[in-house]
């Protein structure tokens, strides 16, 4: 029985080991000690939790309550997008616009704003 349980755990630590060599790209080193993998496995298993939610995110397509085209998505430099849902259509329209027709609210902003001043 005891020896059952000794060849379970190094099945396990062999699986451990394999998983950071895939994921961390090194392979085992002799300075690592075996407290140390399941924080790795740990850590490795949130990233890709992360990465899982990010791409239903992004999945999620919205459209443009004027023009009825997809909202466009602003992206940082390194190509993840950080605004995905658009602008306020008001008083254009009731909902979120792309970029196109943000202008067109913009200037209709602008117009409502000239008359109100009587300019």
């Amino acid at each position: 029985m005891k020896n059952d349980k000794t060849e379970k755990a190094k099945r396990e630590e062999t699986k451990a080991d394999k998983v950071i060599e895939e994921v961390a790209g090194f392979g085992p080193s002799k300075s690592q000690t075996l407290d140390k993998k399941p924080d790795l496995i740990q850590q490795f298993a949130q990233i890709l939790q992360d990465a899982q939610r990010d791409v239903r995110k992004m999945e999620e397509v919205h459209t443009c309550a004027h023009c009825k085209n997809a909202i466009d998505w602003h992206m940082n430099a390194d190509g993840t997008p950080y605004w995905t849902t658009g602008h306020n259509g008001q008083p254009l329209v009731d909902g979120r616009v792309c970029d196109t027709c943000n202008d067109l609210v913009i200037a209709e902003r602008i117009s409502g704003f000239m008359k109100r001043r009587g300019v």
